[in-house]
C-alpha cells in the first residue's frame, strides 16, 4: 500500500478492531440459537478476520453470512457483508470486483435506512478508487475518489451520522498532500482531528503525535514543533510500529525540508542514523525514501561527501523497489547539485532539462487535478446548498400543513379551501422567486470562485519561475566564455523561461480584471524608456529568434500610462513580434505625436495573422492580447492591428504628457 495511505489504513484498521474480538464472538456464534444471532455473527466475524489480515477466513464467513441472508430472505446484514467483501477484494487487487461490491453496499445501505452502514461502503468504495489510482496512475481513479469522499461528507452532515467522517478528511489529506497541495491538505488533517478522540494505542499515539508536529511546522509554531518533535525523538516504538514511527519521522522531514529549517530535518536524519534497530526494521521502500531524505539534508548542510554517499545508496535501493514519480524526480534533483558540485555542468545541465519535462509534466497534471477536484468540491458545496433548502422548504411545509389542519376545525370547508388555493400561490411564487435570487447569487460565487482559482495559481506558480529565472541567469553569468554552446543552452532556457514568466503574469492580471475593476495609477513618463527596458528584458527571445531590431524614439515624448500596464502591453506585443517574425526579418518600433495623443508604431516581417492561424506550434491561447486590449481601454488608449502576409503593424495610441 502506498505510504500516504499507511495513516488511513492504521486508523480504520484499530478503531474498528477494539469492537472485533474474534474470539468472544466465536464463543458467541457456538452457542447461538436464532438464525438472526448467527447471521449478525458471520457479518461481525468477516469483519473482524479481514481486519487481522486473515482473508480466506473472512471470505468464509462472508458467504456464509450472505447465504444465510437469502435462505431468511432479508438484506438487513447485506451492506455490512458486501463492504467487507469489497475490503477483500481491494487486499488482492482486484478493484473493478471492489469497487462493484462497494457499490452493492451502498445501495442495500440506503435501501435500509442503514446510516452508518453506507458511509462505511462509501468509505470502501474510495480507498479502493485511492488504491487503483496508485498502482495504475490513472487520474481519473484520484477525482473518482474524491468525489466519493466528498459524498460520504455531505452524507455524514445530511444524517448527522460521523463513524467513518474522520477516515474520510484522512484520506482527502494524503490524497492533497500526494498532489502537492499542501495548503488543502492540512486543512483537511485538522478537520480529520476534529473528529478524533485522543488515541490510546501505541499506533495511533505515534500517528496522533507526529500530525501534530506537521501541523505545528506547517503553521509556523515552531516552539510547539519543537516541543512536539522532542516528545516523538523520546518514544522507543515496538517492533511492530517501526514502520508507523518511521513514516512519522520521514514526513515531518519533508515538511522541515519545504518550509526551510534544514537544521531540524537534519536532527532528525541523525537520529534514525544513530539507532540501529529503526536501520534494522527498514524494508527497501523505507531505506530508499530515508537516504533520498538524506540526501537532500545533507545537500543542505554542504557536506557533500556524505550526500554522495547516501544518494548512492538511495539508487541501488531504488532498483530494488518500484519507486514513485515524486521519488524518481528527487533523485534526479540530488544528482543534478551533485554534479554541480562535482564540476560535472555538461551533465548537470543535461539532468535539468529532464527535470523541467518532469517538473513540467506534474504541474500539468497537478493543474488539471486541481481543477477538476475542484469543480466536484464546487458541486458538493451546491449540493449541500439545495439540501438546505429543500429542508427548509420542507419544514415551512409542514408547519402550512399543521396550521390548516388547526384551522379545518375553525373555518368553514369552502373557505379554508381558498385560503389554501391562495397561499400555495404566494408560496409558489416567493419559493421560485427566492429560488431564482439564490440560484443568481449561487452562479455569482461560483464565477468568483474561478477566477479567485485563476488568480491563486499565477501567484503559486510565479514564485518558482522567478526563482527558476534568477538561477538560470546566475548560471550564465558564470559560464566562461569558452563554453559557447552552454551559454547558448542557457541563454535559450532563459528566453523560454521570461516567456513562461510573461504568460504567467498575462494570467494573474487577467484574473484581476475578471475579479475586479483594474486599478490604474498613471503618471507622465517617456515612451523611450518604456520601449528600452522592454527591448532589454526580451534581449534573449530576441538573440533566439534571430530578429534584428530597430527603435527610433524620441525621448522628449512622454505619454501618460500605468507603469505595469505599459510594461505588460509592451512585452506581450514585441514578444509576439519576435515569436512570429522569420530568421534574418525584422521588427521596428517608432512613434510618433499630435496634439493631444502621442503614437507608438510596432511593425515586424512576419507572415501576418492569416500565417499565425497555420502555424499551430507557434499559435497561442491569444490571452496577452486580450489581457493588451483591456489594458489599453483602462488606460484611455487603442490600439490597431493591420496584417498582411508581408507583416503585421501595430498602432498603440496614449494620451500625451
Amino acid at each position: 500500500m502506498h505510504r500516504l495511505y499507511l495513516i488511513s489504513a492504521i486508523v480504520s484498521t484499530i478503531a474498528v478492531l477494539k469492537a472485533h474480538t474474534i474470539a468472544p464472538l466465536q464463543s458467541q456464534l457456538r452457542a447461538a440459537r436464532h438464525d438472526s444471532t448467527r447471521l449478525r455473527l458471520y457479518t461481525e466475524l468477516a469483519r473482524g478476520y479481514l481486519l487481522t489480515l486473515k482473508l480466506d477466513s473472512s471470505a468464509i464467513y462472508m458467504d456464509l453470512g450472505i447465504k444465510l441472508s437469502k435462505q431468511l430472505n432479508t438484506s438487513s446484514e447485506y451492506s455490512s457483508l458486501y463492504s467487507t467483501q469489497a475490503h477483500l477484494f481491494r487486499y488482492k487487487k482486484q478493484y473493478t470486483q471492489g469497487i462493484k461490491a462497494a457499490q452493492m453496499a451502498l445501495d442495500f445501505g440506503k435501501k435500509n435506512q442503514q446510516p452508518a452502514n453506507v458511509e462505511r461502503a462509501g468509505y470502501a468504495l474510495a480507498i479502493i478508487y485511492a488504491n487503483r489510482a496508485f498502482d495504475t496512475g490513472n487520474p481519473q481513479d484520484k477525482i473518482r475518489s474524491i468525489r466519493q469522499l466528498f459524498e460520504n461528507i455531505f452524507y455524514s452532515n445530511q444524517h448527522q451520522s460521523f463513524t467513518q467522517i474522520d477516515r474520510a478528511y484522512n484520506l482527502l489529506y494524503s490524497l492533497y498532500k500526494e498532489n502537492g497541495n499542501d495548503s488543502l491538505a492540512y486543512l483537511y488533517l485538522e478537520k480529520q482531528l476534529m473528529y478524533t478522540t485522543p488515541p490510546k494505542s501505541p499506533n495511533l499515539q505515534l500517528l496522533y503525535q507526529g500530525i501534530n508536529t506537521e501541523l505545528h511546522l506547517y503553521h509556523k509554531r515552531n516552539a510547539e514543533a519543537e516541543a512536539s518533535l522532542q516528545q516523538l525523538f523520546n518514544i522507543i516504538p515496538k517492533k511492530e510500529d517501526t514502520e508507523v514511527y518511521l513514516y512519522c519521522l520521514s514526513e515531518i522531514t519533508n515538511v522541515c525540508l519545504k518550509r526551510g529549517q534544514p537544521d531540524r530535518a537534519f536532527s532528525i536524519i541523525r537520529k534514525i542514523e544513530n539507532s540501529p534497530s529503526l536501520l534494522r526494521e527498514m524494508n527497501n521502500e523505507r531505506r530508499m525514501i530515508f537516504n533520498i531524505e538524506r540526501t537532500a539534508v545533507y545537500l543542505y548542510k554542504k557536506n557533500y561527501s556524505a550526500a554522495l554517499r547516501a544518494h548512492q545508496q538511495a539508487l541501488v535501493f531504488a532498483k530494488k523497489e518500484k519507486s514513485t514519480f515524486g521519488d524518481r524526480l528527487k533523485l534526479l534533483i540530488n544528482q543534478q547539485k551533485l554534479f554541480e558540485y562535482q564540476q560535472r555542468f555538461k551533465e548537470a545541465l543535461s539532468l535539468n532539462k529532464r527535470i523541467h519535462a518532469m517538473q513540467d509534466s506534474l504541474t500539468s497534471e497537478q493543474f488539471s487535478f486541481e481543477l477538476a477536484v475542484s469543480e466536484e468540491r464546487l458541486a458538493t458545496e451546491a449540493k449541500e446548498r439545495i439540501f438546505k433548502q429543500q429542508l427548509k422548504i420542507q419544514q415551512l411545509e409542514n408547519q402550512r400543513k399543521s396550521q390548516s389542519l388547526n384551522q379545518a376545525q375553525y373555518i368553514l370547508w369552502a373557505t379554508l379551501l381558498i385560503l389554501v388555493l391562495l397561499s400555495v400561490v404566494v408560496i409558489i411564487v416567493t419559493l421560485q422567486m427566492k429560488k431564482i435570487k439564490k440560484q443568481s447569487a449561487a452562479l455569482k460565487e461560483l464565477n468568483t470562485n474561478k477566477d479567485r482559482l485563476f488568480g491563486i495559481i499565477g501567484h503559486d506558480l510565479r514564485s518558482p519561475v522567478i526563482f527558476l529565472q534568477m538561477s538560470l541567469s546566475d548560471v550564465f553569468r558564470k559560464i566562461p566564455e569558452k563554453y559557447t554552446e552552454l551559454s547558448g543552452i542557457v541563454s535559450e532556457q532563459i528566453a523560454r523561461t521570461n516567456s513562461l514568466l510573461s504568460t504567467l503574469d498575462n494570467l494573474l492580471y487577467w484574473s484581476v480584471t475578471q475579479r475586479d475593476k483594474i486599478s490604474v495609477f498613471p503618471r507622465a513618463a517617456p515612451l523611450s524608456d518604456f520601449v528600452e527596458e522592454a527591448l532589454d528584458w526580451l534581449q534573449q527571445s530576441q538573440l533566439k529568434a534571430e530578429v534584428t531590431v530597430y527603435a527610433d524614439i524620441d525621448p522628449a515624448l512622454s505619454i501618460i500610462v500605468d507603469d505595469n500596464h505599459m510594461r505588460i502591453i509592451l512585452r506581450n506585443l514585441i514578444h509576439n513580434a519576435f515569436k512570429f517574425t522569420p530568421k534574418g526579418g525584422e521588427v521596428r518600433l517608432s512613434a510618433s505625436a499630435a496634439e493631444d495623443h502621442a503614437e507608438l508604431f510596432i511593425r515586424d516581417t512576419g507572415p501576418g495573422f492569416a500565417g499565425v492561424v497555420e502555424n499551430t506550434q507557434k499559435r497561442g491561447t491569444q490571452l496577452g492580447l486580450k489581457l493588451v486590449r483591456e489594458l489599453m481601454q483602462a488606460n484611455h488608449g487603442t490600439m490597431q492591428i493591420e496584417s498582411s502576409s508581408k507583416g503585421t503593424l501595430v498602432k498603440l495610441s496614449f494620451p500625451k504628457a
